[in-house]
């Protein structure tokens, strides 16, 4: 495959414009966020957010960091005027330069009023500008695949989902699963856009010997075991008090059933769209959980409580 052009000066241009002109303007602070920040810091988050910037809270700019993290319009907006190529990174520190000569603070309207005001560093806008996901490429032949998809919002969703997913380059078999979806889900419904976000997280681990099938059957037996392990706790619940069963050495666990529900259901519309079946509900399915993978069952376990 011949190589793809580098990315244009135009387009360069076109972004570091938005850009400056996105953080002139300000910054919305996310209430999650900012319930983190009280969190960590209580009611004077926003004074020793300012203190950390002029270098007398050490600790403060992993903190900082959070608050030069572009908003999920902000990323698609980008995504429209990227091609491709991604920017080498000589060309995220010369626009992160740049952006702090033309815009030396950022104002973060935090949410219920109020604002704290941040000098603009290269270090913090070079970490904004990589979040965008613009040092990433995006090889043609999604961008080919995509052009026939839906409304310009679904396909700069998929494109900006794609292109910073933890996806191998030297990846052809997860290139070739990721098209098929992308031929066969339906994106007018929810579900299928939720699976196919899933299938871009699950193809971020490493590759099993029997390849994606292989992976796919794996995650639902782990699925299937963690949901076997809430039932069976559930009846222990029913039979004895909760000081009987940690008497007793049992772990307890709380589940989001619900999601793992969900997941289970994602891995299903990805085997019917990637492989025309179902990995059914049975003994030899729950089986390709291996023993081995006992960490990957605790790991399913943390994301569910």
């Amino acid at each position: 495959m011949a190589s793809s052009p580098a990315p244009s000066e135009p387009a360069a241009d076109a972004i570091r414009d938005l850009l400056a002109e996105i953080l002139a303007g300000g910054l919305e602070v996310p209430a999650a966020t900012a319930a983190f920040l009280a969190g960590t810091w209580g009611e004077r988050a926003a004074e020793r957010l300012a203190a950390g910037a002029q270098g007398e809270e050490a600790e403060a700019e992993s903190l900082i960091a959070l608050l030069f993290s572009p908003p999920e319009e902000l990323v698609e907006r980008v995504e429209a005027l990227l091609g491709e190529r991604g920017w080498s990174r000589r060309k995220i520190e010369e626009t992160a330069q740049n952006l702090c000569r033309q815009v030396r603070q950022v104002a973060f309207r935090l949410p219920g009023g109020g604002e704290v005001r941040l000098p603009s560093t290269p270090e913090r806008l070079e970490g904004f500008i990589e979040r965008l996901g613009v040092g990433r490429d995006l090889p043609g032949i999604f961008l080919e695949a995509l052009d026939g998809l839906g409304d310009t919002s679904l396909r700069l969703r998929l494109r900006t989902r794609i292109r910073r997913a933890r996806i191998s380059s030297g990846a052809p078999q997860s290139a070739s699963f990721l098209l098929r979806l992308l031929e066969r889900l339906d994106f007018d419904r929810p579900q299928d856009e939720e699976a196919f976000s899933y299938a871009l997280e699950l193809l971020a681990e490493p590759l099993p010997p029997g390849g994606i099938e292989t992976l796919l059957a794996a995650r639902k037996g782990l699925l299937l075991r963690a949901r076997e392990r809430g039932r069976r706790q559930r009846e222990l619940l029913a039979a004895a008090p909760v000081e009987t069963l940690l008497a007793r050495g049992e772990r307890l666990v709380a589940v989001d059933e619900e999601r793992l529900g969900r997941e289970t259901a994602c891995i299903d519309r990805l085997s019917q769209a990637g492989f025309g079946r179902i990995f059914h509900a049975d003994a030899a399915i729950a089986g390709a959980a291996a023993p081995k993978e006992a960490a990957d069952l605790e790991e399913i376990f943390r994301r569910l409580l």
